[in-house]
């Protein structure tokens, strides 16, 4: 089990992390960060290289084609990610947390897998990655094998001013389930190996953002689930579902993004954005370097048939 998911042999739970073992592991962490990236990239589709494969050039073609729902002139931006075991590594933290860790004597291994099947449990999705294997595990996998019941029903903290952290035994959660095809799903059999979103759609890294869709209308192609959404919504103050609806995102140097308002978040501010990103430090470094604060322009179309695919292509003329 331990070489499947890619956790240190030298490293075993209630060990010591002494310098040199604190060394190796940093190196561990490396090779695994590389070889993950490697083995997801066969599933999930890349839409960065340097920058994103969304900027657009003008927005001329959606005025043309599209109904103009409204602009906002400083919305707030955050970013989501899918959660990673790989990436919840301590040496993958922020040096405050990797010292409360240190000072804590908290196993590191044990540590990295908690902290990532709660961030799982709040996140709805990700993904168990190992040095040849990867699983897709979402809420209902987590709920039904009972990762928040019995002695697991409580809540870490993981900030740096208020840390606070219990292990929930999270090597042998992953023994006695990572067979349980519905608990564990192998990434090759995943539907949405990048995790679906509220829209029915499959979720594209830099294509789609999360709205308040008390602000902005969301983006459901499929007739059904729409009219069914839109009975949800109207009794709940919400903007009706449209057959697309498209986000034009200009950061505050002037450089314009095409989203697509994909996914809803009931806990987002109305003047605010939560853009799906790739979880790797180059992606949130970039994002980081665009501004907490942006112009969006919002266009709905009635042809769910044209989609952002077809869109970009003609604005990036």
């Amino acid at each position: 089990m331990f070489f499947v998911f890619g956790v240190p042999k030298l490293l075993k739970k209630g060990d010591k992390a002494t310098a040199p073992r604190t060394q190796a592991v940093r190196t561990t962490a490396s090779a695994q960060a590389v070889d993950a990236e490697r083995l997801l990239s066969k599933y999930i589709p890349k839409t960065f290289s340097g920058t994103p494969d969304n900027l657009i050039a003008a927005v001329d073609w959606l005025q043309a084609n599209a109904a103009r729902q409204g602009e906002w002139r400083d919305i707030s931006l955050t970013y989501s990610i899918l959660p990673r075991s790989d990436r919840c590594q301590v040496d993958s933290l922020p040096a405050c947390l990797q010292e409360k860790i240190r000072e804590a004597k908290i196993d590191p291994v044990d540590f990295q897998f908690t902290y990532f099947f709660d961030q799982v449990f709040l996140s709805a999705e990700g993904v168990l990655v190992g040095s040849q294997k990867a699983f897709f595990i979402d809420f209902e996998g987590l709920r039904r094998s009972g990762w928040r019941t019995g002695f697991r029903d409580f809540s870490n903290r993981y900030t740096c001013s208020k840390f606070k952290y219990r292990s929930k035994y999270p090597l042998d959660f992953i023994k006695n389930n990572y067979k349980k095809s519905s608990i564990f799903t192998p990434i090759e059999q995943a539907p949405f190996p990048n995790g679906v979103t509220a829209s029915g759609q499959p979720t594209v890294d830099w294509h789609a953002v999360s709205i308040n869709p008390k602000a902005f209308p969301l983006s459901v192609p499929d007739a059904k689930q729409r009219q069914s959404l839109a009975q949800v919504y109207a009794k709940q103050g919400k903007l009706a579902p449209q057959p697309r609806s498209f986000i034009v995102i200009q950061a505050e140097d002037g450089r314009m993004f095409l989203t697509e308002a994909m996914d809803a978040g009931s806990d987002l501010a109305e003047d605010a954005i939560a853009w799906r990103i790739g979880n790797n430090s180059t992606e949130i470094d970039y994002f980081k370097r665009l501004g907490d604060k942006a112009k969006a322009l919002c266009f709905i179309l009635d042809d769910a048939s044209v989609d952002i695919g077809a869109v970009l292509d003609a604005s990036r003329q």
